[in-house]
């Protein structure tokens, strides 16, 4: 699912990376592999959210809705963050990132895509937590998050558009305290 939501935001990335690469290392291979070190990262932060998932079974379900609140709450300030902007401005200029952390070989393009998927990580955390508490199999919810993240990341001013999202998650925070927005745990599939 992952996979499925961050491959167009990595798009850019992969073009330049394949660009940027002397003729000598530009290959398919170095570029598969940038793209599989991005993976590697966000992959990581999957089996971890499965892990927790597993470990913590059902036993937090009276606590969903004061839990998803807090999350929410918190996933809205994550996004008014400074490290939040910092992330997020590596991922808007990844030239920027080529020219400060090339690494030349297959290796080097591995070790480079898992770095920079750990930039996009940082720049996508709060909308992460946002979709683990919404829903992580609600397909509206994986819909709208992957536009807003495509739209900060390749917009004219879309960095502009962490602010008004953090604003929003944090609403959305509120309106799950009280039972407007209900929320059953981590996989619901309500409403697709």
């Amino acid at each position: 699912m992952m996979v499925a939501m961050m491959t167009p935001s990595v798009l850019p990335a992969l073009l330049i990376f394949r660009a940027s690469a002397p003729v000598a290392t530009s290959g398919t291979g170095s570029t598969f592999n940038f793209g599989a070190g991005y993976f590697v990262a966000w992959s990581a932060i999957g089996i971890g959210i499965g892990a927790l998932r597993w470990v913590v079974g059902t036993e937090l379900e009276a606590w969903y809705r004061p839990l998803g609140a807090l999350a929410l709450v918190l996933a809205g300030a994550y996004q008014l963050s400074r490290w939040k902007h910092a992330c997020l401005d590596h991922c808007r200029t990844p030239t920027h990132f080529f020219l400060q952390h090339w690494r030349p070989g297959p290796a080097g393009a591995l070790l480079m895509g898992i770095h920079h998927g750990w930039y996009c990580v940082g720049c996508c955390a709060g909308l992460m937590v946002a979709l683990m508490t919404l829903g992580l199999m609600n397909l509206w919810w994986m819909g709208a998050i992957a536009v807003l993240v495509m739209a900060e990341k390749w917009a004219p001013n879309g960095d502009r558009l962490a602010a008004p999202a953090g604003f929003a998650l944090m609403g959305l925070g509120v309106a799950v305290a009280f039972g407007v927005i209900p929320v059953g745990g981590p996989m619901q599939m309500e409403g697709m």
